[in-house]
């Protein structure tokens, strides 16, 4: 499904997890232009689920994002906005921590959830029964 890997490549890209992913942030340092290869994002764990290592899905997700592009080339991926120097400074701010949630309880159920308190940009799932949420700060 194109709409779902665009929107877990447009959430690897945002404010909300470079602010935590220290991985893929040093992975657009070290990029003169900011980009990472699409083969290293084919291989995350999450984008195997979704896309089953099929390149090809995820360029055709990146060209119908407006805040992801492509190389030239077609081999990496990066923002169309700049990443700031500030990434993020008021995160502990908007996250909510959440405890005693159902065992069958997953990404999309808590984004789905959580969604009518404002719009959730971040969620992270570390054991069955805990979440914390972060929302975009706007009111």
């Amino acid at each position: 499904d194109v709409s779902a890997v665009q929107r877990q490549l447009e959430f690897y890209f945002s404010d909300a997890n470079l602010s935590k992913d220290r991985f893929l942030r040093r992975k657009l340092e070290d990029d003169k232009d900011s980009y990472v290869d699409i083969s290293v994002l084919a291989s995350f764990n999450r984008m195997k689920a979704l896309a089953g290592g099929d390149e090809q899905l995820l360029r055709r997700a990146v060209n119908a994002s407006p805040e992801l592009e492509l190389s030239a080339d077609g081999t990496r991926v990066r923002r169309t906005q700049p990443v700031g120097d500030n990434l993020d400074a008021d995160a502990d701010g908007r996250t909510v921590y959440v405890e005693n949630l159902p065992a069958k309880s997953d990404h999309d159920t808590l984004r789905e959830f959580f969604a009518p308190c404002g719009p959730v940009v971040y969620v992270r799932y570390r054991c069955v029964g805990f979440a914390a949420q972060m929302y975009d700060g706007q009111d």
